[in-house]
Formats: C-alpha cells, sequence, structure tokens
C-alpha cells in the first residue's frame, strides 16, 4: 500500500482551503452567492439559509479524506463542549492536514453563527435539519 507524499496531502490540503473559502463566503464570487441575511427569526430566509449552510458543509466535508476529513469532523463533534476544545486537544492527532481542517471547520461554524442560528431560530433549525434538500 502507498501512501501519499506530504505534497500531495499540501494539495488536498490547500484545495480543501479554498473551496471552504468559497463556502464561507470570501471573495467577490463567493460574496454575490452568499445566502440572503435573515430578516426575522423564523422567516423563509432563516430557513432557506439553513438550508444552504448545511449543503456547503456537506459538500465541504465530502470533499476531505484521511487527517483533513478527521480534523473537521473533530470540530462539528466538539464545538459545544464546556469547555471549549480546540484543535490541538484532537484525539492526540498532530498532523498539519488534521489541524488545518478543524480550523476551517471552526471558522465556518464561527463566521456563518450556525450554532446561534440553531438555538435561536426554528426555521434556520428545520432548513439546517432537511438535509439533503428534497426530503
Amino acid at each position: 500500500m502507498s501512501y501519499p507524499s506530504r505534497k500531495a496531502i499540501a494539495l488536498l490540503v490547500a484545495a480543501s482551503a479554498c473551496i471552504l473559502h468559497a463556502a464561507l463566503g470570501h471573495g467577490a464570487w463567493a460574496q454575490a452567492s452568499a445566502p440572503p441575511a435573515s430578516s426575522a427569526p423564523g422567516s423563509d430566509a432563516d430557513y432557506r439559509r439553513g438550508i444552504e449552510d448545511r449543503a456547503a458543509w456537506e459538500q465541504w466535508m465530502s470533499s476531505l479524506q484521511g487527517d483533513s476529513r478527521k480534523g473537521a469532523a473533530f470540530w462539528a463533534g466538539v464545538r459545544n463542549t464546556k469547555p471549549p476544545a480546540t484543535c490541538s486537544s484532537g484525539l492526540g492527532q498532530t498532523s498539519d492536514a488534521y489541524r488545518s481542517s478543524c480550523e476551517a471547520a471552526r471558522d465556518f461554524f464561527e463566521r456563518r453563527q450556525v450554532d446561534a442560528l440553531r438555538r435561536s431560530s426554528p426555521a434556520y433549525l428545520q432548513g439546517w435539519n432537511k438535509y439533503p434538500p428534497g426530503i
């Protein structure tokens, strides 16, 4: 069994970071396609935003493999723990890919305010939980 080189891993992490960068709404293109801001809790905009945020999360996660996927999954699982976990505390993992994707996942949830909206807007929560769209 052959393992990917450090260069291949670095390229995968860089590509994943680019995908997440766009999904987070950075840059001119991403700003134009960002979900609309919600007008009021319980609104249709909150519901759509929940669906869009979850789809962006799932799309990014499906692009990850190995330590990158483990790092993002770690953050998704511990993001609401008290005291807050850190990406450097993750299951003894020390690879750059693990740490980078864990930090990218943390940034995703913070920038999009996923957890705050899931707690404050039933419509957003319903949209977030309606994945995949169409179910």
